[in-house]
């Protein structure tokens, strides 16, 4: 399936004039120009010849803004933004270097993209922040129209019979979802020694700034993608997707991004809701983003977080200041300036970079302190055995009464009938987890109440402490806005605590004879999102550390002109003499290449437009 929809993906940009001419053909019932308005806009959409309207779309490294601003003004529908990821999910997923960062394609992609193109303009429709824009979520997110099988074979074909909480806001946003992507197998939760990024159902994902196996492995990648969120961490690396979601229950986020080169926001244990979401333990996990830039995470972020009458833990966001539905009110790029910086030790093997780092950041005005040791532990025992049982057996026990599997046992014994495909390297965790007695009062129950209330208390009290600077008292002038780490450094303490971090690309380092990327992270209090974002987007404006991988190159189907009437990358006489001969047409729709000025009929106003717009010597002369 997933190969098929890439073929009609690519069959569908190869075309040129005949697809834009076919897609539009479905939704002229729908479309009554001229001219299309926006509920969102004080009049007609933008007209090509305006100063500030672009003409030419890249998709390589694309944000969200340019992806708006490139709808709006009809240079790009949605539709054909979904066609050009799936032409690079082709040629770099599938084939060439075989990322393996997808799971599967959303069949209806191009559908709900072309639907959304058909109502953008009329009035009344609402245009929210990812409206058209590609989504690909981390397959442990539940949606209702693909299998959610936390990359367990035993979980193929099993539909949830609803939207996890975050898909709903996503879709409620605009968003397209365009695909699920690998992970290691259940979060990496199944065994002790699975690798990261391998599922028994989608085998290896590969990092994509060196994709080549280990050489005499068993499969697996020399440079690992870290994980478990790898297929996110990978597709928005390699710009396969234009946004994607993963999750964490202890660096599952972090980790990934800080391997890929991407940005990664783990968010406080309760911003976001974990309703439709394959668990580890309720009591660390999150969903969070994971995206190419710092903006884009932010805006993404106010989208998924909120209060979730269904996720108790998000109870948290209905007293004020805690949670934000606009995250990008927090992007300034002067935040470094008076800025107090607990730096963590750092690995010697990272010591150039960091420091080069900090030095960065010194110079924007920060006040950097290093600490000669690491802050304290967690000495409790850890949580993560009795919360799964609990908590995938409360996951499982919503899917349909006809689904065979209907609990933590009942998948362990699936493994172990198919074992042949499903235990590579054993279910060791599962089967640790389904021993426990979960009943109210037992031996089992009463001691996770103690490991996971000491494991808070130690964690926060650990955190708390080194923030609130050499006095001991939050709120006064020596105070910390945050720990900084090299990488994903902060994982292991803030999971613990249930605390935010953010992850931005540093540097590069050679290893291996390849170039890969590393990161530099800052690290929080509860719900202080606000100040971490404020911080790695500051961070990221002076240092710009990231640069997408050289195995997944810009295809020439990457680039969209306007005027290109004929799909051939290039706007000409033939454009020219198609538009001509349209004259006197009404537009298909806000998306036909024709309508250069956007007033829904084809004029020699158009034709006057292109010759503008040309890109080939003499274009501007009459044919």
């Amino acid at each position: 399936m997933k190969k098929t929809l890439l073929a009609l993906s690519i069959s569908l940009i190869g075309a040129g004039a005949h697809q834009h001419a076919m897609a539009q053909e479905e939704v002229r019932e729908t479309y009554k120009g001229p001219p299309p308005i926006s509920a969102f806009g004080s009049g007609p959409v933008i007209l090509p010849f305006s100063r500030d309207t672009p003409n030419r779309f890249s998709l390589m490294e694309t944000t969200v803004k340019q992806l708006q601003v490139a709808m709006k003004s009809r240079l790009l529908s949605s539709e054909e933004l979904v066609s050009l990821y799936l032409a690079r999910i082709a040629a770099f997923d599938d084939a060439g270097p075989k990322l393996n960062s997808y799971l599967a394609v959303n069949p209806q992609a191009l559908a709900i993209a072309r639907a959304l193109d058909s109502a953008r303009f009329l009035p009344g429709t609402t245009v929210g922040p990812l409206y058209g824009v590609p989504v690909a979520l981390k397959d442990i997110i539940d949606t209702f129209d693909q299998p959610t099988t936390g990359g367990a074979v035993g979980m193929a074909g099993s539909i949830p019979p609803e939207d996890a909480f975050i898909t709903k806001k996503l879709r409620q946003a605009g968003a397209v979802i365009i695909g699920k992507l690998t992970l290691t197998e259940f979060a990496n939760f199944v065994t002790n020694g699975m690798p990261a990024g391998y599922s028994s159902l989608g085998n290896f994902g590969f990092n994509p700034y060196n994709p080549v196996m280990l050489p005499g492995g068993d499969g697996r990648p020399l440079l690992s993608p870290s994980g478990s969120s790898s297929g996110s961490g990978i597709a928005a690396a390699a710009n396969l997707s234009a946004l994607t979601i993963g999750t964490e229950t202890s660096g599952s986020i972090l980790a990934p991004a800080n391997a890929n080169g991407i940005v990664g926001i783990k968010p406080t244990v309760g911003l976001v809701s974990r309703q439709g979401i394959i668990p580890i333990t309720a009591d660390q996990d999150t969903a969070g983003p994971m995206t190419r830039s710092v903006s884009d995470a932010a805006l993404m972020l106010g989208v998924i977080a909120g209060f979730d009458p269904g996720d108790p833990a998000t109870a948290a966001c209905q007293t004020p200041g805690n949670c934000y539905s606009d995250y990008t009110q927090f992007l300034r790029a002067d935040a470094l300036a008076g800025a107090r910086l607990l730096v963590a030790p750092i690995p010697a093997n990272r010591l150039t970079q960091m420091n080069a780092g900090l030095a960065k950041l010194e110079a924007a005005g920060a006040t950097v302190v290093r600490l000669t040791a690491a802050l304290p532990g967690v000495t409790a025992p850890g949580i993560l055995n009795y919360g799964q049982k609990r908590d995938v057996n409360a996951y499982l026990d919503r899917l349909p009464e006809s689904w065979l599997i209907q609990s933590l046992g009942d998948l362990i014994a699936y493994n172990t009938a198919n074992a042949a495909v499903a235990l590579r390297y054993g279910q060791t965790s599962f089967i640790a987890s389904n021993a426990l007695d979960i009943t109210p009062g037992s031996a089992n129950t009463l001691t996770y109440i103690a490991n996971r209330d000491l494991g808070f208390a130690q964690s926060r009290t650990s955190i708390d402490t080194a923030l609130n600077g050499p006095d001991g008292l939050r709120g006064t002038a020596d105070d910390y806005d945050a720990v900084v780490y090299s990488g994903s450094g902060s994982a292991g303490l803030w999971a613990r605590a249930g605390y935010p971090s953010v992850v931005v690309p540093l540097a590069f380092v050679l290893q291996d004879g390849a170039q890969i990327p590393t990161g530099i992270s800052f690290a929080g209090r509860a719900f202080g999102e606000p100040k971490l974002i404020s911080l790695a987007y500051a961070f990221e404006q002076i240092n710009q550390g990231r640069l997408p991988p050289a195995s997944a190159p810009a295809l020439l189907t990457d680039t969209v002109l306007r005027g290109d009437v004929n799909g051939d990358r290039s706007v000409d006489n033939l454009d020219s003499a198609l538009i001509t001969a349209r004259i006197g047409q009404t537009a298909t729709g806000p998306y036909d290449k024709a309508d250069l000025n956007g007033d829904g009929r084809i004029t020699a106003a158009d034709v006057s437009a292109l010759r503008i717009m040309c890109t080939r010597k003499g274009c501007a002369t009459p044919s």
